[in-house]
């Protein structure tokens, strides 16, 4: 059986995947062609990602790099992905993809609309 840190890290990693993404479990299961029960069990750290699975997540997501994805090693994103993707030149947010970005943006929206239904209800 694999180490349970193995498993977990595994895990975290398939769901930072999915985070970036912006996938539900049911669609990226989908675009893969893997039963959902399976994504879960592994992000849950009951199941190990197979080299095969990973490879898959790789071709269907291919801003991901195989040999972190599978082992954790080096860099999340290919160096293809990170030259062709327009980044902030100086600021906290340097580095950081668009979709990470947006989700930023996202929040900070919801927050101001908070903000917006405390004030207008007083």
């Amino acid at each position: 059986m694999a180490d349970q840190n193995i498993l977990k890290e595994e895990g975290r990693r398939l769901s930072k995947v999915k985070e970036i993404r912006r996938l539900t479990w049911k669609k990226m299961a989908q675009e893969i062609g893997v039963n959902e029960a399976t994504l879960r069990q592994i992000s849950s750290g009951r199941m190990r990602l197979s080299s095969n699975m990973c490879r898959n997540l790789c071709d269907h997501y291919s801003e991901f790099r195989y040999e972190w994805l599978f082992r954790g090693d080096g860099r999340m994103f290919t160096e293809q992905y990170i030259n062709n993707t327009d980044m902030l030149e100086e600021s906290e947010y340097t580095g950081w993809t668009a979709l990470q970005l947006i989700k930023v943006i996202e929040e900070k929206q919801n927050q101001i609309k908070q903000y917006n239904e405390i004030i207008v209800s007083k």
